[in-house]
């Protein structure tokens, strides 16, 4: 389970006026809650009962805003006036605090930060969901706990949870992969367990990535060009036709670099590489 906080401390009155938090808080908050929908692992989002009070601009409150005449007005809010008012809705933390009363938070000026969202985030191990401000723009957020200085996973605007799930390790890189790169260059529909996601260990995943992300950025004019990459044919040799079936030899293996070593194999369609094998230790380069 992936366990959210909503983070009350990031309404502190910040907003001037009700259609700036219409046009940069909500927003950002309901792709937040958008980008929730997409993982294999369930989540949940917690929220503390103080949230209604909390400030939205310097004289109204998160209720003021949703139940006024605001509502009504403001495109944003009227439009997602449902996600916002099931912010007033179970489950709230406070009930069901994971805090353990011998810890103490902190901010790093020693603000206590006890019995706050922030504290309750990093005491279930979960992230932190906080609407635009200028001191929750970050994603992690620095306290201490019992002195000792630790990061709290935080999100606050669309994309940003997909990051923050796979760096804690609720999804898998596969799961990460296909959500980052999807609709891009990069096709990993005929992919398979075992020639593609099984060859990359952990150690491989941050450069394969990085591979996988210069690939997508390029055109399929500066593709070739790039020596980073090493784009090109892979040629059909008794040695190695047993790794692609014929149909995909006929459309035109491809490699591209991965490190020293590693490389990618698949061939390109249209305006797509489909990726369809990974090797590690460069095997099919002796072939």
């Amino acid at each position: 389970m992936i366990e959210l906080v909503l983070n009350e401390k990031s309404l502190d009155g910040q907003f001037p006026t009700i259609e700036e938090f219409s046009e940069k808080g909500v927003l950002g908050l309901i792709a937040v809650l958008q980008d929730q929908q997409l993982f294999s692992v369930p989540s949940v989002l917690y929220k503390s009962e103080t949230l209604t009070e909390a400030k939205v601009t310097p004289t109204q409150t998160y209720t003021d805003v949703v139940f006024g005449e605001e509502s009504r007005i403001h495109e944003g809010i009227r439009r997602y006036k449902v996600q916002l008012m099931s912010l007033f809705d179970n489950p709230f933390w406070n009930s069901e605090s994971k805090q353990n009363a011998k810890d103490q938070y902190k901010t790093l000026d020693g603000k206590s930060l006890n019995g706050s969202s922030i504290a309750e985030a990093e005491a279930r191990n979960g992230i932190l969901v906080s609407f635009s401000h200028p001191d929750y723009s970050v994603p992690e957020i620095k306290i201490e706990k019992n002195n000792e200085k630790v990061g709290v996973s935080n999100v606050w605007q669309g994309g940003q949870l997909t990051d923050a799930t796979y760096k804690k390790a609720f999804i898998k890189f596969k799961e990460y992969a296909e959500l980052k790169f999807e609709g891009q260059k990069l096709d990993f529909s005929k992919a398979t367990i075992g020639k593609v996601w099984d060859s990359i260990t952990p150690e491989l995943e941050e450069l394969v990535y990085a591979a996988f992300d210069s690939f997508c950025k390029k055109s399929w004019i500066e593709i070739p060009q790039d020596k980073g990459l090493g784009y090109k044919p892979y040629n059909k040799s008794r040695q190695n036709e047993h790794y692609f079936d014929s149909e995909q030899w006929k459309k035109g293996i491809h490699e591209f670099r991965v490190s020293g070593k590693c490389r990618c194999f698949g061939y390109a369609e249209g305006d797509k590489f489909y990726l369809l094998l990974i090797d590690p230790n460069h095997e099919l380069g002796d072939k």
